[in-house]
């Protein structure tokens, strides 16, 4: 429980002690530090909203950008012709459809058109 000083007579406010911790310190060093706060507050006040925005876009569209890549691959064995010559012995193709099921191709040789 705490006591509130009296007011003197006529009106007049008596002031209330210093706290013991803010002797001895600048008023306009603890003013600069409270600018710096609040600056610092008002600046973490839009970031952080902006940057977990950012986050749940990024999860939103992960999918999208997941399907977008190419799931199609090409492979085939080595020594199986020169680059050059457009024949590929042992070729097989693997890929996805439009409803994404997956399927391969192969073919004994390969011919390019």
């Amino acid at each position: 429980m705490t006591i509130a000083p009296m007011p003197a007579r006529g009106g007049a406010r008596v002031r209330a002690p210093i706290p013991a911790r803010r002797i001895g310190r600048p008023v306009q060093v603890v003013v600069a530090r409270m600018a710096r706060r609040r600056w610092l507050l008002a600046l973490l006040k839009r970031l952080l909203p902006l940057a977990a925005l950012a986050l749940l876009a990024a999860l939103a569209l992960w999918p999208e950008l997941e399907r977008e890549a190419d799931h199609s691959r090409l492979s085939y064995r080595r020594g199986g012709g020169t680059p050059e010559s457009g024949k590929m012995v042992g070729a097989s193709y693997h890929g996805v459809d439009a409803n994404n099921r997956p399927y391969t191709m192969t073919a004994a040789t390969a011919h390019q058109v």
